[in-house]
């Protein structure tokens, strides 16, 4: 018998489950903690995993600009995981016949949408193959998710498992360039600031970052090495934003407005 005909459960419902009570309840804190992981995550590794600069960035920087950088990079990753919810929530429903319902249609419509939406948004269409590549991957995880839960329903244990390790391993290969954008995003040693090209009396150009100024002093992060100084505002010649030498803003007319960096 049940335990519910008891009137005794022992499995508590989402709705009773208490750390899900506690995300729905503090949802501002848990996104700032989530925020402030980030900044530190970020702050470690752009100083070239040095506590001490590290420490001092984090002090300097404002949580905001961290996470602001990271949105052109973390769009494409929500985008995404929407794609695979709603696709895995299709592909629920059509092994439960449900394939004709309206909402059935409308998820699996939306997932291809989405992921060939995020695919022309940042550039993905470069070729004509690529949008035969794009709705290849736009279609398969439903696809995918459909053959799973087909696979779980196999009686035998070992078949049941060889089937999902190779199914698994197929979409992984499929999606690799994800879990390299996502690890980017985090790992990337590029700082949230755009680079300037500063230059101060007596002192030779170099590449940095403008972390804070006041009406006295400038707060600054080396780009190589990764070290913070602090010079007078009294001393500074020049700043300006600065660019790659193989940037396009090299080839333009505004060159000259668009120094290289040192």
């Amino acid at each position: 018998m049940d335990d519910a005909q008891n009137g005794l459960r022992t499995t508590p419902t989402l709705r009773e489950n208490p750390l899900l009570n506690f995300a729905r309840e503090h949802v501002t804190l848990l996104v700032s903690v989530v925020g402030a992981v980030i900044f530190a995550i970020r702050c470690i590794v752009v100083s070239g995993n040095d506590i001490y600069v590290a420490t001092t960035l984090l002090a300097e920087t404002s949580v905001g600009d961290a996470v602001r950088a990271l949105l052109f990079t973390l769009l494409p990753i929500l985008i995404i995981l929407l794609f695979f919810g709603t696709s895995f929530a299709a592909s629920t429903r059509i092994i439960k016949g449900r394939w004709r319902d309206w909402m059935t249609l409308g998820l699996a419509l939306i997932g291809p949408i989405l992921w060939l939406g995020g695919y022309s948004l940042f550039g993905g269409f470069q070729e004509p193959i690529s949008l035969l590549v794009a709705t290849f991957h736009a279609l398969l995880p439903l696809l995918i998710f459909i053959v799973v839960q087909l696979i779980l329903k196999v009686r035998r244990l070992l078949v049941r498992w060889a089937l999902l390790a190779l199914t698994i391993a197929f979409m992984l290969l499929s999606y690799w360039d994800i879990p390299q954008a996502l690890a980017g995003a985090f790992a990337g040693k590029t700082f949230w600031l755009p680079p300037e090209r500063i230059v101060f009396q007596k002192e030779a150009p170099f590449t940095g970052y403008v972390l804070k100024v006041n009406e006295d002093y400038l707060v600054i992060l080396y780009d190589e090495p990764r070290i913070i100084i602090e010079r007078k505002k009294t001393t500074l010649d020049d700043r300006d934003f600065c660019y790659p030498k193989d940037h396009k803003a090299r080839s333009s007319k505004l060159a000259s407005d668009a120094p290289v960096c040192p």
